[in-house]
């Protein structure tokens, strides 16, 4: 339980953090459209802060169920749930970095 609140804050945070730069860019003139290297920033940080955002809302659900379930399959398959999500995109973003990494 207390690892599933500290992901959801952390989680969160990060989510924050990504906006407040954002803005700073705007503020700085630097826009999604403005070459291909904002461009491809925007939408590599912006895809990364989505995944992010759909892994708190799991973890929050994960949260509900512990809460509200009483019965431990249940429990059991939304927190099992979460778990996938979160080392599929782990591995996911591992491979598109290695990826970027070849392409240089």
């Amino acid at each position: 339980l207390p690892w599933l609140i500290a992901t959801i804050v952390l989680g969160s945070l990060f989510i924050a953090g990504q906006c407040i730069a954002w803005r700073q860019l705007y503020a700085e003139g630097v826009y999604f459209g403005s070459n291909p290297s904002s461009h491809f920033f925007y939408l590599i940080t912006g895809t990364h802060a989505l995944h992010l955002a759909l892994g708190v809302a799991a973890i929050a659900a994960a949260l509900a169920a512990l809460w509200s379930s009483k019965r431990m399959e249940i429990r059991q398959i939304v927190v099992d749930t979460a778990a996938w999500y979160w080392h599929v995109m782990g591995v996911l973003w591992l491979c598109l970095f290695g990826l970027l990494l070849l392409s240089q």
